[in-house]
């Protein structure tokens, strides 16, 4: 563990609940604990380094059920007409395919919103909670509570801690918690690009000969989709600048999506940032996220190959597990943190965790394979299954049932 002299003007409080981690799940557990009325403003405290203004310029998919939940939360209600993205339409295609696998609702699949006006509506709505910006670096429990000690200096005692931190989670360390972690050895790249169609409402994977990338369309007049492509580690090592990747990019998806008349090119850099980020992809599945008065939420708990859209999803889904946790324990006037709670949290979660994390590794193998028979078999299936009812498996996969 850390050790870290305590400063001068140190200070010790104790909270009902604390949340860790500044990102996405962070803030979206935290404005839910508001609005709940379970705890009041005063017993919660959000712990999360301190950052500038929030620049992230990426897009996530919320599915159907998922955001149907957040609705009831407030959040379209804040949404205009140029932040949310209806989809009522996935189309599947790789390179052997003849035509595209395609399930629709009209109703709704999910939507896109962007990340930062979500998180910067969340972080809004929960600015009159004690925030501490700093990080953790210590961590023990007893009976009653568990003791986060902080790089700041200061001591935050709490009945439970959720913790929010991430892949890389310091806390999931500290804690003890058992996980397993596996390099996919591939790294994703995340960007824009521009079509020569509008098709505000049809989200698209396409599986590459170098990797998959998904493609979700912005709700804007320009055409715009915001992209993410997962490439093998050594084939990454090419491309020495974001020109590059875009080049290459583009240039394979125009031979994919010819036949179609779908044309892609790079967007205009004063309607988005021209910046491709990238990352390591890595499978983290634990399979007991709980500890003596802490559980693990979002990546935390769990990291997948972003195929589908679905990781993301699992955190929203830990976030509204937990709430119903906490809030049977508010009306039968219970400790929040009792283990009882943990226990149930870990075992809703169980299932559904270990589900997707098997679907989405397994898709990422069967298509990454280079082996051609293979390869072969995978589109024959593909472009069977469009003509059964089995489709309906998928379009609820990605719809969130």
């Amino acid at each position: 563990m850390t050790k870290s002299k305590l400063s001068n003007n140190f200070q010790k409080r104790h909270f009902k609940v604390a949340i860790v981690g500044g990102g996405l799940t962070g803030s979206l557990m935290t404005y839910i604990l508001i609005k709940s009325k379970i705890v009041t403003k005063k017993s919660l405290c959000w712990i999360k380094p301190k950052t500038k203004s929030n620049h992230d310029n990426r897009v996530s998919f919320y599915n159907y059920k998922n955001f149907q939940i957040l609705i009831k939360f407030g959040l379209k209600m804040f949404l205009n007409k140029q932040e949310i993205n209806n989809v009522n339409k996935i189309e599947i295609l790789n390179e052997k395919q003849k035509r595209p696998l395609t399930f629709e609702d009209n109703e709704n699949l999910g939507v896109i919103c962007k990340n930062a006006v979500v998180q910067n509506f969340f972080s809004t709505e929960s600015k009159n909670v004690t925030i501490i910006n700093s990080k953790v670096i210590n961590s023990s429990s007893d009976e009653y509570q568990r003791t986060l000690m902080l790089e700041s200096g200061d001591i935050i005692t709490s009945h439970i801690v959720l913790a929010a931190d991430g892949t890389n989670s310091s806390l999931r360390e500290l804690s003890k918690i058992k996980f397993f972690k596996h390099e996919l050895d591939h790294i994703a790249f995340n960007g824009y690009l521009n079509a020569n169609v509008t098709s505000d409402n049809i989200a698209r994977q396409a599986f590459l000969k170098e990797g998959p990338v998904g493609l979700l369309p912005m709700k804007d007049k320009t055409n715009n989709m915001n992209f993410v492509w997962s490439v093998n580690k050594e084939f990454a090592k090419k491309f020495k600048s974001d020109e590059k990747v875009l080049k290459f990019l583009i240039t394979k998806l125009n031979k994919l999506y010819k036949k179609y008349n779908i044309i892609f090119s790079k967007t205009n850099h004063n309607q988005l940032s021209s910046k491709t980020y990238k990352w390591p992809l890595r499978l983290i599945y634990v399979p007991k996220p709980i500890a003596n008065r802490i559980a693990l939420i979002g990546d935390a708990s769990h990291t997948i190959h972003p195929l589908a859209g679905q990781g993301f999803n699992l955190s929203l889904e830990d976030c509204f597990a937990m709430l119903d946790i906490l809030k049977n324990s508010f009306e039968t006037g219970k400790d929040f943190g009792q283990y009882e709670n943990l226990e149930k949290y870990a075992f809703q979660r169980k299932n559904r965790t270990k589900f997707m994390t098997l679907s989405t590794t397994s898709i990422f193998y069967s298509f990454t394979n280079n082996s051609y028979l293979l390869n072969a078999f995978l589109s024959l299936g593909m472009e069977n299954i469009e003509k059964t009812k089995l489709k309906n498996i998928f379009k609820n996969f990605a719809s969130g049932f």
